[in-house]
């Protein structure tokens, strides 16, 4: 998602780590287990952090990482269903998703 008029670029990697990369310079990212923070400095400095504690200067940006969060939950699981419900499978998707372990395909 494209902020960057007003606050950073805002990102899901395939870890399912959700990251926003400010216009400052720092980085914060929701790590998978969705509790905890790295917050990168721009001088590369690293601090991880909690959900429920960390600095009273990173709330706003915690606040709008906890958007890009929820964004990302509601809307990249609609277009991933979508997707997966639109397209004709050929015998190599379904073995290759066979391989993946996606369940509907085991």
């Amino acid at each position: 998602m494209d902020y960057s008029d007003k606050y950073g670029f805002g990102y899901q990697l395939s870890d399912d780590s959700i990251g926003v990369s400010f216009n400052d310079g720092t980085k914060l990212i929701l790590l998978p287990d969705l509790y905890g923070l790295l917050y990168l400095e721009r001088g590369g400095k690293e601090t991880y952090y909690t959900i429920d504690f960390f600095p009273s200067d990173l709330q706003k940006k915690v606040k709008f990482l906890d958007y890009i969060q929820q964004y990302m939950k509601e809307n990249l699981l609609k277009v991933w269903f979508y997707t997966y419900t639109t397209f004709k499978f050929s015998k190599f998707h379904i073995a290759f998703l066979q391989l993946l372990k996606i369940p509907s395909f085991i």
